[in-house]
């Protein structure tokens, strides 16, 4: 039997990720999740789940409503499948920007892809 490994749930209107980062908790076969072009803003249920989840490789949360990345930060310090980080398009504050980039950085990602682009300010 084959296992899911990727999940698209762009262009859903999606607030609330609590429901997707419980399953990403258990959940030993996806490597790819794609949640772009939604509306969340607290990241902090996916971010927990990212500290014990040892296969996702690649998240994709471009085009939300995202201010906050403190928790995605802390989680990455202990995470360490994630090569690949797409946070383009959110309203991320530029010295959060820059202390996501550093903590990727110290754990080795650097040659692995981190988009922070385009962060869009109120």
């Amino acid at each position: 039997m084959k296992s899911l490994t990727e999940i698209d749930l762009e262009g859903n209107r999606i607030q609330d990720i609590g429901p997707l980062a419980e399953a990403l908790r258990v959940n030993s076969s996806l490597t790819n999740v794609n949640v772009w072009d939604n509306v969340i803003e607290d990241i902090g249920p996916l971010a927990e789940a990212l500290r014990v989840n040892s296969n996702l490789t690649d998240l994709n949360v471009w085009n939300n409503v995202i201010e906050d990345i403190g928790p995605l930060a802390e989680a990455l310090h202990v995470n360490s499948s994630l090569t690949d980080l797409n946070l383009w398009d959110n309203l991320i504050e530029d010295a959060d920007t820059r202390k996501l980039r550093r903590i990727w950085e110290e754990k080795g990602r650097d040659g692995r892809k981190l988009d922070l682009e385009s962060q869009r300010r109120v």
